[in-house]
């Protein structure tokens, strides 16, 4: 907890799983990575169906489309077929080449795509378009390009295009083709004429066939104004290896082709396998060229450099890097950024390799970094460096369809994993499911209620994708503002595949920063297992309860005993590096080899030998310190070769220990499952059946006795009159509501990450809810209520204005006497002379329309992840009822086990079983009656002594716990719909969906019924409840986005405000009543906020009123759980 300005910015951490409304995009045919000016991906792409794709990053913040961003973070969209429907009536062709190009200098984006269709191709090209906004992509500008030879040459039939070049160069846009003409491969470049686009004839110095192995790429080399084409392939067995201009810049003929060789190391020439060009940051557009080669004879692989100063004759490539890692490299990508050349290659073996250096060194053997396997496995690659950060970036997927993005941050030097997720239009399936670090910020005022939609900023240790409250977003190290829900929350998720994650830095503006580093929870449980005897006893437990063995049997004594000190060696390495300056700079540092002492070690970069150990190399590792920095090293012993890695971050800490278990036999999954918050979902689920049943049974014993509730509000108002003249008088209550709220602040663990799960996917997800709900007609029910409320409008409309100005404005800051003073004055005329009609015409009215009732508590509803995770818990579909009772059910266990260390409704448990069981509300009564004093009324019920005081520890206790936090469940999910519902006040589904939230919202108020007070106001309070809960789930169904709906809840909170005000009375007049401070008090708060909360119903379509409720929520529900957890 941080003071930040005047208010409190609070935060949990947790690793923990969590879910997705997405879908996971599958690889493609083919695909290309770009990227935009503020370095968020673009994806082009062939999908299996033949369609030419892109493929956005749409971050909330900083993305180059126009829109907000997405929930997914990523847009997929058709850049084909509007174009080809439009060119080809009839059956569609398929895409079946495509090529992108950028230029490195502004970013604008060439593409090209070859369709073809009976055989015949054609090409399109999209040039020159911008990289800073990218909207052009929802309809690109297509440009076809029919066969033209000026020269008046017919094209070969068929017509088939063999490959596309393109480059976005400084100086326009260039653009190759190479066409099958009989068999040989033959070469045109294409130019802009009066009449569209021109083949322009470019002659091969060499025969290729066209079914033969080939490769090309455009570039530019010295003293040359134009892009020229490399190009290798073989005659025989001898390498043909050459560069050309594309036409000739300087006068008539053709462009003078330059030979180029790769010298083998025993003599010869070696055969060019790979090879990429890239610009070398002159001004005029000049690139360099990197090729690898076999080395057959030395039984190696090299990669070798060609300037873009060829000279006038045959060049030679000079060898820079000798490595078996090169051999058989079928591409080959490079990037020079800020003075570092990058260089990617796919091998034979399926890895992706990388290797650095400074260019300036680029021919020096020593400066190359060790090419290390990134990832294995894979058949296609796309990688690029980040503009924004330096940040390598790798696309590529693997032989099972799989799509991954591996990102390398420059500031911790460690890689993260993740896949491209696409909005799925499906409600009913399946999230994806990944493990995160979840962190919940809360901000408070200085009465410790919610500040909502105020700024904060937030920023990342390094750039990395997060979903914050809900919409995808990328945090770099440069704070974005990010504003607080309605009620003050900040949810940011991080999708991890490992245990290193990213560090946060929040504040407010103007304020202090707050350092959150996600990894402290789970870093220290895993470090403290710190003897052997700690790792052999650490067990797995699953959500089901059932526990194995973190560490499998069979690690010796020695074994454990080395992964232990490890453990403490990494624990003291983490303390002394977490207590440095958090101050993180790009640091994109080529690690060259090195030895050590002596001995044959070679310095390599954690990250990538981390991602190579990822891979399932064997490999033998430990932890030693380095007396001279005092810096802990990671050694790594593979095929004979030891490779040392510096531990100088945290999150190579993190990545490290994940190694030492690894040595143990404990898999990197495993060691994730032991440090995961654990969802025991056998207890949560109990707790949802319990509650389920208590709030089944109580709208059905309210529906049972409906006709009985206009007496028992007849009887309260025979009270009113006198109750009234007590209220001006009432003195001795001079704490403020603020006062109040902040002297008693509901368990932390409430705003937990883990205790909100179910209400982060509500807020999600809610609007996405698809159900075959659909209400039944009421026909002329509501003509008498309507005509009512449509004559008292004015006076309703009055009385709300008032309560906004008078007491919801300053609420915080009134005394309980001035809240109950002010309510006298302005809702004493309307209780005495019209409140009763109203609510005796609501009853007529609900009396009528309470066939269908529980059949809408029982219908299936479809909401994102929440349905599928109700699913899988409990096998059961998702009702309206089950989706509320879930998400309460969660934080009730979590929160009372973390106070308690037992659930509240064990599974299987006797109480437990009996709250199920219970089939009528009398049957619960006698349940939480059971041992307790009481007497008998006449008709044999039981009831509570008038003046005990709250249970604590036994059933009754547990349940006003959970009733208190279902509270503060309902009021969150009301707000959540009331912010949806503002531009969609008459939707029948939210309604019905908030009139189900309200059961929970008033459940605090179950409690008296099941202790049978009888006093006056009690009963008239029992009376108000179950109107509230049949009015919700019929009237506000039915009249949703009506004033007369508005005006009934309006009249409805006046007349609650009558016993909340008499049992404060009650009190104090009476010596054994519960303590006031610590009971009566808070919770005449909290329900003094609901009530005028509810009075603003006219005004709840008003934006402010909607911010002002929440906060009155807000308060509600932190009066009810503190209330509810003082009596466990």
């Amino acid at each position: 907890m941080v003071t930040t300005t005047s208010n409190t910015l609070t935060y949990s951490s947790e690793l923990m799983k969590n879910y997705l409304h997405a879908g996971i995009m599958d690889a493609e045919d083919a695909f290309e990575a770009l990227q935009d000016t503020n370095g968020n991906a673009v994806l082009f792409s062939i999908g299996t169906d033949g369609v030419f794709y892109a493929t956005q990053e749409v971050p909330a913040v900083n993305n180059t489309t126009g829109g907000t961003g997405t929930p997914a973070g990523w847009a997929r969209t058709d850049i084909s077929t509007a174009q080809l429907k439009h060119d080809f009536p009839g059956t569609l062709p398929t895409c079946k080449t495509m090529a992108t190009n950028q230029n490195p200098a502004n970013g604008t984006i060439g593409l090209a795509m070859v369709v073809t269709r009976n055989g015949n191709d054609t090409l399109y090209l999209c040039m020159g378009n911008s990289a800073s906004d990218t909207s052009w992509l929802t309809s690109p500008t297509w440009v076809p390009c029919p066969f033209d030879d000026p020269a008046g040459t017919s094209a070969p039939s068929p017509f088939v295009i063999l490959k596309v070049f393109i480059s976005e160069a400084s100086d326009g846009q260039y653009v190759a083709v190479d066409i099958n003409n009989n068999g040989l491969v033959q070469r045109y470049y294409i130019t802009q004429g009066s009449g569209g686009p021109l083949w322009n004839p470019h002659a091969l110095a060499i025969d290729l066939q066209a079914d033969s192995p080939y490769s090309s790429c455009l570039g530019r080399a010295a003293r040359n104004s134009i892009d020229g084409i490399y190009t290798f392939g073989s005659v025989g067995s001898s390498p043909q290896f050459m560069y050309c201009p594309l036409w000739n810049a300087f006068g008539y003929g053709p462009p003078t082709p330059t030979l180029l060789n790769l010298p083998g190391t025993t003599g010869g020439f070696n055969q060019p396998q790979a090879m990429a060009a890239f610009p070398n940051g002159g001004a005029d557009g000049t690139t360099d060229l990197l090729v690898t080669a076999t080395d057959t004879a030395a039984g190696t692989g090299i990669l070798y450099y060609l300037p873009a100063n060829l000279g006038q004759g045959p060049t030679s490539g000079t060898q820079v890097l000798t490595h078996p890692a090169f051999i058989n490299v079928a591409k080959l990508h490079a990037d020079l950024t800020n003075g570092v050349l990058t260089v990617w290659g796919l091998n034979s073996a399926h890895e992706i390799i990388y290797t650095t250096c400074d260019y300036a060194e680029v021919t020096n053997p020593a400066a190359w970094s060790v090419p290390m396997p990134i990832i294995s496995g894979v058949d296609m690659v796309s990688p690029y460096v980040n503009k924004t950060n330096d940040g390598n970036t790798i696309f590529a997927s693997d032989g099972d369809a799989n799509l991954y993005v591996l990102t390398k941050s420059p500031q911790t030097g460690m890689w993260q994993t993740m896949q491209v997720t696409l909005p799925s239009p499906d409600a009913t399936a399946q999230p994806v499911v990944f493990s995160s670090y979840t962190t919940r910020l809360t901000l408070t005022d200085t009465n410790d209620q919610p500040v909502g939609n105020a700024p904060l900023q937030i920023s990342a240790a390094t750039r990395a994708g997060f979903y914050i409250n809900n919409l995808y977003t990328v945090l770099d190290t440069t704070p974005v503002i990010i504003n607080t829900d309605p009620f003050g929350v900040v949810t940011i998720i991080e999708s991890v595949n490992s245990l290193h994650g990213t560090r946060l830095t929040v504040g407010e503006p103007g304020g202090p920063s707050v350092p959150i580093n996600p990894m402290d929870k789970p870093f220290n449980k895993a470090a403290s297992l710190n003897t052997a005897d700690a790792l052999q006893n650490a067990v797995i437990t699953s959500d089901d309860g059932t526990t194995r063995p973190l560490v499998p049997s069979g690690a010796s004594q020695d074994d454990l005993n080395t992964a232990a000190q490890a453990n403490r060696n990494l624990a003291t390495a983490y303390a002394s590096l977490s207590a440095a300056p958090s101050g993180l700079t790009a640091r994109r540092v080529v690690v060259r080899p090195a030895s050590f002492g002596g001995i044959d070690e070679i310095a390599v970069d954690f990250g990538d030998l981390f991602n190579w150990l990822e891979s399932g190399v064997e490999a033998f590792v430990s932890i030693v310190e380095d007396a001279a920095t005092g810096l802990y090293h990671f050694v790594a012993k593979i095929a004979g070769q030891v490779y040392r890695a510096v531990l100088d971050g945290v999150e190579k800490i993190v990545g490290a220990i994940v190694w030492i278990y690894n040595q143990i036999k404990t898999l990197i999954i495993d060691l994730i499952l032991f440090l995961e918050f654990l969802f025991e979902w056998k207890d949560i689920i109990a707790a949802h059946n319990v509650m389920k049943n208590i709030l089944t049974l109580f709208v059905q014993n309210t529906i049972n006795n409906v006709g009985t509730l206009d007496t028992i509000i007849a009887s309260g108002f025979g009270h009113l009159q006198n109750a009234i003249n007590q209220w001006a008088d009432l003195t001795g209550y001079d704490q403020t509501a603020n006062q109040v709220t902040s002297a008693n602040r509901p368990p932390q663990d409430v705003s937990s990450a883990p205790a909100n799960l179910g209400t982060h996917h509500f807020q999600s997800n809610a609007g996405g809810a698809v159900t075959s709900y659909s209400p039944p007609s009421p026909g002329s029910v509501l003509t008498d209520l309507e005509n009512l409320i449509t004559e008292e409008g004015d006076a309703i409309s009055e009385l709300a204005s008032q309560i906004q100005t008078q007491i919801v404005d300053q609420f915080g800051a009134l005394s309980i006497t001035q809240i109950i003073q002010k309510l006298a004055a302005i809702v004493a005329d309307f209780l005495l002379n019209t409140a009763q009609n109203v609510l005796t015409t609501v009853v007529e009215v609900l009396a009528q329309l309470t066939q269908g009732v529980m059949d809408l508590l029982n219908t299936t509803i479809d909401i994102p992840v929440l349905s599928w995770l109700y699913k899988e818990i409990s096998g059961n579909d998702l009702t309206f009822l089950d989706l509320f009772c879930l998400i309460g059910a969660i934080p009730v266990t979590i929160v009372y086990k973390l106070a308690k260390s037992e659930a509240p409704f064990p599974d299987g448990a006797p109480l437990t079983t009996q709250l199920i069981n219970a089939s009528s509300f009398a049957e619960l009564q006698a349940v939480f009656h059971e041992g307790r004093s009481s007497t008998v009324r006449d008709s044999g019920q039981m009831m509570t002594l008038q003046d005990a005081p709250p249970v604590t520890g036994d059933a009754l206790g547990k349940a006003n716990f959970s009733f208190g936090i279902f509270a503060g469940v309902g009021a969150v999910a009301m707000g959540i719909l009331a912010v949806i519902r503002s531009g969609d006040s008459g939707n029948k589904k939210l309604a019905a969906m908030n009139g189900v939230a309200n059961l929970l919202y008033i459940a605090p108020d179950y409690s008296p019924m099941l202790q049978h007070d009888s006093r006056w106001f009690a009963a008239l309070n029992d009376a108000i409840t179950g109107i509230s809960a049949l009015k919700g789930l019929t009237l506000d169904v039915y009249l949703s986005g009506k004033k007369v709906s508005s005006g009934v809840e309006c009249a409805l909170n006046t007349v609650w405000n009558v016993p909340v005000i008499a049992n404060i009375i009650y009190s104090k007049d009476n010596p054994n009543a519960p303590d006031a401070d610590q009971y009566v008090i808070p919770d005449s708060v909290g329900n003094f906020a609901f009530n005028v909360g509810g009075m603003l119903a006219p005004f709840s379509e008003a934006k402010p009123v909607i911010a002002a409720q929440c906060v009155l929520m807000a308060v509600y529900a932190g009066s009810m759980i503190y209330v509810g957890a003082k009596q466990i």
